[in-house]
């Protein structure tokens, strides 16, 4: 994985991007920087679930720890930034949407890691030579 300013340079080309074309569409500054930072949460949580996917299909922990991470960033943001800006009705609406990408989350892990020990199960003590 490549490092340095040009790395941390073209990652930021898509948040910047996201914000950019939130503030373009909203009518009002403040609704345009609020959709912008919704958009980057929701970018956030989305690489966060892809990584935590492809870490329990590979078997590959930090990998799936990195993704555990990158969600839970996301949703500190969501609870303590994003959800503060609201209305009240949106806010509910927003809670009933993370509550639901959380419940989706945590089925396909417990299916994914299922799935995983299957493929690739603990291995099984020695016997006992005194018996």
């Amino acid at each position: 994985m490549p490092s340095g300013p040009r790395a941390w340079s073209a990652s930021m080309r898509p948040r910047s991007g996201l914000l950019g074309l939130a503030q373009e569409i909203g009518p009002d500054v403040d609704t345009a920087f609020q959709r912008g930072h919704t958009a980057i949460s929701t970018m956030w949580g989305a690489l966060g679930l892809i990584a935590l996917y492809l870490g329990l299909k590979r078997n590959d922990q930090p990998l799936r720890l990195a993704g555990f991470a990158i969600f839970g960033v996301s949703l500190a943001k969501i609870f303590l930034y994003d959800l503060s800006r609201l209305d009240s009705v949106t806010r509910a609406l927003s809670f009933l949407a993370v509550g639901g990408v959380l419940l989706l989350a945590g089925f396909f892990y417990q299916r994914l890691n299922e799935a995983g020990k299957e493929r690739n199960p603990a291995p099984s003590s020695p016997p006992d030579p005194t018996r």
